[in-house]
């Protein structure tokens, strides 16, 4: 199976947001891999999967009150 990785830049600062934040997306998009770059001055947040619609992270992190962004 081929996988795809997409980069998204946000705005999720804290531990305890980024597992919540991945708990959340994990429970829609249960064979996604997700992780979250707390280091990086951008916050980025890291999507694998077989079928990734940056439309759909970007829609879901933003009704959390998240911004987030897909990187080309």
């Amino acid at each position: 199976m081929d996988f795809q990785i997409e980069i998204f830049k946000t705005n999720i600062e804290t531990p305890a947001d980024s597992e919540r934040v991945i708990k959340f997306l994990k429970g829609i998009f249960p064979e996604t891999e997700f992780n979250i770059d707390l280091w990086d001055p951008e916050y980025i947040l890291r999507v694998k999967s077989s079928n990734i619609f940056c439309r759909d992270i970007e829609k879901q992190l933003n009704s959390l009150g998240f911004y987030c962004k897909c990187l080309p």
